[in-house]
């Protein structure tokens, strides 16, 4: 699953809580 190429430092923010919660993704 590949999201926005800032993805992997946004986990520790909240747009990667927000993307789980939006069942955007299922790593």
């Amino acid at each position: 699953i590949k999201l926005h190429p800032e993805s992997k430092d946004e986990k520790r923010g909240g747009c990667y809580e927000d993307a789980v919660h939006s069942g955007a993704i299922e790593d």
